[in-house]
């Protein structure tokens, strides 16, 4: 490895305790999805719902781990001429990865042992879409890590990328602080995992610390090992703010093309997360936030939310805008089966209202009337916006088609928003709603599970 990216500890950390802890055999039972690499997802905010996955595309996964991105992303593409680059400086996380793949039967894939700041050493050429999650926060120069990144992205390419939170994460270095305490400075990272394990269940047991059952599972589980040392005991991290990342992208020649969730079946941010609008009710100061724009309007939110422990984004070259409601022309799909579910339930129960309850904490009812009903049973991947608004109007004689399309617009805003939906050019081959880990309890609940 070359000596600029050799970071002995943090390499020797993901030799010993590889992370996710995955079993490659699993991969006969379940799929784990990836949720910044749904390709539905990826269309909408970096292509404008224009890309055509038929063609080939070529995909790079910096930092792949165990191999959760990569897996997910070959299996979308199982049936497309794409090809995969798989990195990362920890051979035991490759190992995991290759086996899991190996089982799935997927090929087109070269496996790498490096760190990305070494890719311009691999001659492997540019990529339409790379995914790095996890893995800049923990360089000690993220902006070294991005700058190898954009030398290998096609001019028109896109970046998949998460970032530790600053303000969701506080608890999390308050541990880390506190967990230093009990170290010495030869303390062996074996030993660190032991002491943890007995502060931590000591701790809980007092109840001085909140645990969720997944957390108490956590601590009975000798896998979590791994979740334990990335979270608390990592050799080297770095959290950012909503300023912070827009400033290191613009550092890089790139722009924020929209955030988006990191996990499926816990809690998450979605764009209504970074809108500061939602924390407010005063007429005079919605005006005001409203005229706000980027990086303030995150950063207001971010304050005020307090929650968002990953930043979860993509990020292009250029100012190319992602989809919007107002591509009337572009078709709306759901982007899982939970999307599909909350249509379903709305109609079938005849639901009048449903609740939102936001990772940031805000509680809001939604009142469902006769249009956002007709949108939800006509949405089907393939029928254009244009299309929808008619068939609303159809049904809604008393108001004319302008306030139909208002009304259409305003409804598909907020679902894309909260990530529930996405737009496509109805030229190209619908994305079919994907599995979903997500509940579904009578409420969109985007709330976080406790945790340690």
């Amino acid at each position: 490895m070359n000596a600029k990216s050799n970071l002995p500890h943090i390499q020797d950390q993901y030799e010993r305790y590889p992370f996710p802890v995955r079993l490659p055999e699993d991969e006969h039972t379940r799929l784990i999805a990836s949720e910044i690499d749904r390709l539905a997802k990826i269309d909408h905010h970096c292509f404008g719902g224009q890309r055509d996955f038929e063609k080939s595309t070529r995909i790079l996964v910096a930092g792949g781990g165990t191999g959760d991105a990569l897996i997910f992303l070959a299996e979308q593409l199982r049936e497309c001429p794409a090809e995969f680059v798989y990195l990362d400086m920890s051979s035991a996380s490759l190992e995991t990865a290759r086996a899991r793949a190996a089982v799935r039967g997927l090929e087109n894939i070269e496996w790498i042992q490096a760190s990305l700041l070494d890719l311009d050493a691999q001659s492997i050429g540019h990529f339409d879409y790379i995914n790095c999650v996890g893995v800049l926060h923990h360089l000690k120069d993220p902006r070294a890590g991005l700058e190898s990144l954009v030398s290998c992205l096609s001019p028109d390419g896109a970046l998949g990328l998460m970032l530790y939170g600053q303000f969701g994460r506080k608890n999390v270095y308050l541990l880390q602080e506190m967990l230093n305490q009990f170290f010495g400075p030869d303390t062996e990272l074996s030993a660190k995992v032991e002491l943890t394990r007995q502060i931590f269940g000591d701790l809980g047991r007092m109840g001085r610390l909140e645990f969720g059952e997944g957390a108490l599972n956590l601590l009975k589980d000798r896998r979590s090992d791994a979740y334990l040392v990335d979270t608390y005991l990592h050799g080297q991290d770095r959290a950012y703010t909503v300023t912070d990342i827009h400033e290191l992208l613009s550092s890089c020649g790139l722009e924020l093309a929209g955030f988006t969730n990191f996990f499926d079946d816990q809690g998450f941010t979605c764009a209504l997360d970074y809108d500061p609008q939602v924390f407010f009710s005063d007429s005079d100061l919605l005006a005001r936030v409203g005229s706000l724009e980027e990086p303030n309007r995150g950063q207001i939110a971010e304050i005020l939310g307090g929650k968002t422990s990953m930043h979860a984004f993509y990020a292009t070259r250029n100012s190319r805008a992602a989809a919007t409601a107002r591509d009337i022309d572009h078709a709306p799909n759901f982007v899982s089966s939970y999307g599909q579910t909350v249509a379903d339930s709305i109609i079938e129960l005849d639901l009048q209202s449903i609740s939102l309850r936001l990772n940031c904490g805000i509680e809001r009812e939604l009142p469902i009337g006769p249009v956002a009903r007709a949108l939800l049973r006509g949405i089907d991947g393939r029928k254009s916006t244009r299309e929808l608004v008619e068939i609303v109007s159809q049904g809604q004689a008393e108001i004319d088609p302008l306030q139909s399309m208002e009304a259409v617009l305003g409804h598909l805003d907020l679902l894309i928003r909260l990530g529930l939906v996405t737009l496509r050019s109805p030229d190209l081959k619908p994305f079919a709603p994907q599995h979903s880990s997500r509940p579904w309890n009578g409420a969109i609940d985007l709330r976080p599970f406790a945790d340690l």
